[in-house]
Parts: C-alpha cells; structure tokens; sequence
C-alpha cells in the first residue's frame, strides 16, 4: 500500500496498512479517548520498591496491590489521588511482556479495585467509579480483541503508560461490551474483523493480572 507515513489527523505512524480504515471508521464517531481515564505512573504516589507497608491487615490499613504480591499501607501514606481510594477502580499492570509473535494478548488481565484499595507504580489505575457495574463494564471492553488491537497501534514495547490506550474509544460504559457490538457499532467488514481476529488472542482470563507482570 501507498499511503501517507502520518494519517491526516494523526501523530502516530499506523504500522499495520490492514488497521488504516479500521482507524479512520472509529475515528468519525469523533469520540473522547479511554485514555483520559487511565491514569499516570505511581497513581498514588507510590513507587515498586515502596517498603512502607505491612504484610497483614491491620486497623485502618488500606488494601494495597503491590508488585506480585498483596500488602496493607497505612491511609496517611497516600498522599496522591487520595479520594481514588474510596471508590471502585480497575488496576492493570504498566508493563506486559506478550512477544512479537501474533496473535498475542497485548495486555495484562486487569482486575478490579475494590473500595477501600490502592496500588503502587506496578499498576496504573483506571477510573475511577462510582459503581462496580461501571468498573466490571470496564473490564469486559479491555477483554475484547477490538480494543486490544487499538491499544496495539500504540504499544511498540511492553510498557503501557496511559498514551498506548489514546487510539481506543471512551464507549459508553453503563453497558457491557463484546466484539461482536464494538464491530457492529464501528461497522467494521469481514476482512477487518478478520484481521484483528488474526492479530490478538482471547484474553486468558485464568491468569492472576495482580500478581502476574
């Protein structure tokens, strides 16, 4: 294919010729980002190597989702993003490692921050919301090959900061999704459709994305 290095109205070469007018055909829905509910590195301040935790709950102690492991952090230490705490979120590790072969997942399992939870830099955070309904939602579009791939156009190494989710959509989130609606609203074609099947594998839902990198 001869086509432009940039597409008109973006600043980030399309390495795929195949994902060009999937792109174009999200793009007139003119929607906002799912980026801008994702959040920066160390979302509460907190870096990998944060040691000032404990191991075991302990009065007032919030849940916190450390690197590989489950650990409780005392409230006054959160000195970032502090009201995140209270809510529901979804986590998702910034760096997933998936190879160069194709299909791959692109992305961590994420999981759900329950109320009362936070993360050091391991993970960044989505949300957050007001509702688990919300964040479950949430859930069920990262999981879908659509969005994956998307995500993929961004992604040239294993680290995920929130620029690699700039080419997804901020669909409505009061409903769940699957590929089957997100190809029927974006109208995408049998050889589109195909293409991303080829490109990204199901999500295995059996991995552990808290404890997993």
């Amino acid at each position: 294919m001869t086509r432009p290095l940039l597409e008109k109205g973006f600043d980030t070469l399309i390495r795929f010729n195949e994902a060009v007018s999937i792109i174009h055909k999200v793009s007139k829905f003119k929607e906002d980002s799912f980026s801008k509910l994702v959040s920066s590195r160390k979302p509460f301040g907190f870096s990998t190597d944060f040691k000032g935790y404990k191991d075991k709950p302990f009065a007032n102690g919030i849940k916190m989702f450390a690197n590989k492991k489950l650990v409780y952090v005392n409230e006054e230490k959160i000195l970032q993003n502090k009201l995140w705490v209270k809510d529901y979120k979804v986590f998702i590790t910034m760096a997933y490692g998936a190879g160069e072969e194709y299909p791959h997942q692109i992305l961590n399992k994420p999981f759900i921050g329950e109320k009362n939870t936070c993360c050091t830099e391991t993970y960044l955070v989505i949300g957050p919301f007001s509702s688990k309904k919300r964040a479950e939602n949430v859930l069920s579009y990262i999981q879908t090959k659509f969005f994956r791939m998307l995500v993929l156009l961004n992604k040239p190494t294993q680290h995920a900061t929130s620029k690699v989710y700039r080419f997804a959509p901020l669909v409505n989130l009061d409903e769940p999704w699957t590929d089957e609606k997100l190809y029927a609203k974006y109208g995408l074609n049998d050889e589109e459709i195909a293409f991303i099947e080829s490109m990204i594998r199901p999500m295995d839902l059996s991995q552990n994305g808290s404890e997993d990198e």
